[in-house]
């Protein structure tokens, strides 16, 4: 079960699923340039890193890749803000394509730097916290067709095989749709489409408000 994070209402923390393990919450870790401001938190995601060697490369300082060395290696960010607001937190969900968690963790934080460099709003990148993280086949096991907008409600973003879907961009919903936006349909194709062993991660993001704003 989730963690409560900040101002997250019981409702929304709920809405993901038990199969979830929750991130710590925090914010981005203190250090240097070359430290990922994102690592501390990763180090208390649960159950996929109880592993002394995973547990040893999340608390180990990581270099940030450049932006050239993310744009040669394909990784960049949505370059528009979608349904985003400025001054309101918002989700992101990625789906690793690469094997385990060791991987998909490393994974991971590539995408969110990116995304945090590119996503057409200013952030807070101090704020930006990893929510949760859960391996694929887990949410996988008895997944069946979508007939609520939960969770996909609650997230802004998703990074499916290596494309940013926002509201905006998703295909089409299936004529059977029970009922669900193409939306929900996007957040259930990307969950049944990820390789099994993948690690699925979500993050809140914290656009800054603009000028004046309250």
């Amino acid at each position: 079960m989730f963690q409560e994070h900040r101002d997250r209402d019981e409702d929304q923390v709920e809405a993901y699923g038990a199969d979830w393990d929750a991130g710590d919450g925090r914010g981005g870790a203190d250090g240097g340039q070359d430290l990922h401001p994102h690592t501390g938190e990763l180090a208390e995601v649960g159950a996929l890193i109880e592993e002394d060697p995973l547990t040893a490369l999340l608390a180990a300082p990581r270099r940030r890749k450049t932006p050239e060395e993310a744009a040669a290696a394909g990784v960049r960010g949505p370059g528009t803000p979608g349904t985003m607001q400025p001054g309101e937190r918002a989700s992101v969900l990625i789906v690793a394509q690469s094997s385990g968690p060791e991987d998909g963790i490393e994974e991971a934080l590539d995408w969110i730097e990116a995304f945090e460099r590119d996503c057409g709003l200013l952030l807070d990148t101090e704020a930006t916290a990893s929510f949760a993280v859960a391996s694929a086949d887990v949410l996988q096991d008895g997944l069946c067709p979508p007939r609520t907008e939960s969770p996909a409600e609650l997230v802004e973003f998703i990074l499916f095989e290596g494309v940013w879907y926002h509201r905006g961009n998703v295909p089409a919903a299936p004529p059977d749709d029970n009922g669900v936006s193409a939306w929900g349909w996007m957040y259930h194709r990307a969950i049944s489409g990820a390789r099994p062993d993948a690690l699925c991660s979500i993050w809140d993001v914290y656009p800054l408000p603009c000028p004046g704003q309250g």
